[in-house]
């Protein structure tokens, strides 16, 4: 069974980010992790959250890497401006 590690600040900040959410994907990302991290086994947050096994396994590796703040995109979103 694999599961996210994450420490006491770390689940505010992960509860702040799933209330920030400006899209469906990001807050169930967030969501994912956290279920991850109340104890729930990937099949079941694959049933719950409808995402595949293998992006749920990403996420977590991911997360337990690199903290929670690595589910923020690091990216610009939109067209660059000129």
């Amino acid at each position: 069974m694999i599961y996210v590690k994450i420490h006491i600040q770390e689940r505010a900040t992960l509860q702040n980010a799933m209330k920030a959410a400006k899209s469906v994907g990001q807050y169930r990302r967030c969501k994912a992790i956290d279920l991850s991290s109340q104890g729930y086994a990937v099949p079941k947050i694959v049933e719950v959250l409808d995402l595949s096994e293998a992006t749920i396994r990403r996420l977590i590796h991911h997360v337990n890497e690199a903290g929670v703040s690595a589910l923020q995109p690091a990216y610009g979103q939109g067209r660059p401006r000129h």
